[in-house]
């Protein structure tokens, strides 16, 4: 399929309240709870930055809690220190190509702001994290990342093991949930995602999305549109070029074999259960309008001719396909009732 040479390409690029008790040993600032922000490092195609989470517990002048890492760690534990102003925090995991991923954290705290660096493995970039009111990060775990990974490889790919997943779920940093139906029971509370991609390099849009439960097993609905002649006017992902809205509509979803670039399965794969949509008319993944709603939280440096974009947005969806014997609705009400969730939009562009 044309993806591959999409997928090498992409690949080759390899965020309070505060009072200070002086400085010092044994004298330290407050800085529990949740902070927030990005670490980044100004190249010359201009500021490269990747999100960051921690969740911040301190017991004197040490530091425990967890961290997240755009791109590279999900809930993993931190360990740390603070003295006087100044902290030091690590963390250790794995991405989703199960590289090993060292991250230290030296930083100091003034008011609600902790700045610094941030050392990922031998590299170092610029850190800006703030105090928030959140609770929590409610961001992803790495079993949540991985099991997306699985999902969007199925769906692009066929194979579980592809690297197209791996890319795409390292952009992973909340996830919404969704209730839909399946063969005529409704399930609650599953992790969604949705990404819509569109290649500037190879001139290609596409969107590609997953349904997970991973609470009983390894469970998911996934689908996968891929627009093959951009001068037609069916779209395949819900922005244009100037980032304005446009209805998706894509109709006779089907299997791999009959059409690799319109799949929409559902699969139980802890006992190896799937089956797809049968090609029908019925069979639907249709989209009202992406909106997007902040500039891009996710910036890659330049490599290889290539650099990405990541958005946050909303997408007003449905999803309705079955073969005969099976059903997916997305939502439960589907085809007669849209649900409006959070997804991604990730813009390839030459450099």
């Amino acid at each position: 399929m044309f993806i591959k040479s999409i997928f090498r390409t992409f690949c080759s690029f390899g965020i309070a309240f505060f009072f200070s008790c002086g400085s010092g040993n044994g004298v330290y600032s407050s800085i529990n709870g949740v902070w927030e922000g990005s670490y980044q490092i100004s190249t010359y195609s201009g500021v490269i930055k990747y999100p960051v989470c921690l969740e911040i517990n301190q017991s004197g002048n040490s530091l425990s809690g967890k961290g997240w890492i755009g791109g590279s760690l999900w809930k993993e534990d931190i360990s740390g220190s603070i003295f006087g102003n100044s902290v030091d925090i690590s963390l250790t995991g794995y991405d989703t190509f199960d590289n090993p991923v060292n991250i230290s954290i030296n930083t100091n705290v003034i008011a609600n702001r902790m700045t610094g660096t941030l050392t990922k493995n031998s590299s170092n970039f610029n850190l800006d994290i703030r105090k928030t009111s959140k609770s929590s990060c409610n961001w992803a775990d790495k079993n949540l990342v991985d099991a997306f990974a699985r999902n969007l490889s199925r769906a692009i790919a066929d194979n579980p093991d592809d690297i197209s997943g791996k890319i795409l779920s390292s952009f992973i940093t909340m996830v919404p949930s969704i209730s839909l139906k399946i063969n005529g029971t409704i399930y609650s509370n599953w992790w969604i995602g949705i990404w819509e991609v569109r290649d500037n390099i190879h001139n290609n849009e596409y969107t590609v999305a997953s349904i997970i439960n991973i609470t009983s097993g390894d469970k998911g609905v996934y689908w996968y549109v891929n627009d093959d002649n951009l001068t037609d006017t069916t779209y395949y992902i819900g922005l244009n070029t100037s980032y304005n809205s446009r209805l998706v509509n894509i109709t006779g979803l089907t299997d791999f074999s009959t059409n690799p670039n319109k799949v929409a399965a559902y699969g139980d794969f802890s006992t190896s259960t799937i089956f797809f949509s049968d090609g029908g008319f019925e069979d639907i993944y249709h989209n009202n309008g992406t909106i997007l709603t902040e500039t891009a939280f996710l910036e890659t440096e330049c490599n290889a001719g290539s650099k990405t974009k990541v958005f946050m947005t909303e997408i007003p969806f449905y999803l309705y396909f079955d073969n005969g014997s099976n059903s997916v609705a997305v939502p439960p009400e589907a085809p007669f009732a849209t649900e409006t969730v959070q997804a991604l939009y990730v813009e390839i562009n030459p450099c």
